[in-house]
């Protein structure tokens, strides 16, 4: 599923970038601001592109960084012209490391563990924020806010052992599997 998603991204990532709509907050005549004053409500949905450094999950690593789709969606309410409360949703696609270490073993024998380890994260997002000024080309706004993450990480063990005292023998078995949130 995700490697078939990262060939689609750029298909649909392109064509959004390359037209850009013209937003209601930078219309200049009052029609548009004035159904805007009515309608109180806006949302908004994004797809990135997401990087993240897992360093520390014991071994060695190939390496600590992994890449992965994320989407969000979201919703805003507007207070008054300047105060707004937003919540977001966002969910990645997985994100996969690998592991391993080698165990202390009797000569001409190899073993290895080897983990494999899955992502996916998920964060629901609150925020109240002030806008300096009216809706213009540039204004600042300053917000505060929560952000809870729930990470699910699961890893799968595999023991790989090579005797290499006679003929090369090489076997790898399934250790464990756990889950957690």
């Amino acid at each position: 599923m995700c490697k078939s998603w990262l060939r689609l991204f750029p298909v649909f990532i392109v064509p959004i970038l390359s037209f850009p709509g013209v937003a209601v907050a930078q219309a200049t005549s009052s029609a548009p601001l004035a159904a805007a004053s009515e309608d109180r409500f806006d949302a908004a949905g994004y797809v990135a592109w997401f990087r993240v450094n897992r360093g520390g999950i014991g071994g060695e690593t190939f390496r600590d960084w992994f890449t992965t789709p994320r989407v969000s969606l979201g919703i805003g309410r507007y207070w008054t012209e300047h105060l707004k409360t937003e919540a977001e949703f966002a969910i990645t696609g997985q994100g996969n490391l690998v592991s391993f270490e080698e165990l202390e073993s009797e000569p001409g024998i190899s073993r290895y563990l080897y983990r494999d380890h899955t992502y996916r994260i998920r964060t629901l997002s609150l925020v109240q924020a002030w806008q300096f000024g009216h809706n213009a080309w540039v204004h600042p706004f300053l917000g505060a806010g929560i952000d809870v993450d729930w990470e699910r990480r699961t890893v799968e063990t595999n023991l790989q052992v090579s005797d290499n005292r006679t003929d090369p023998a090489f076997t790898v078995l399934a250790v464990s599997r756990e889950t957690h949130t």
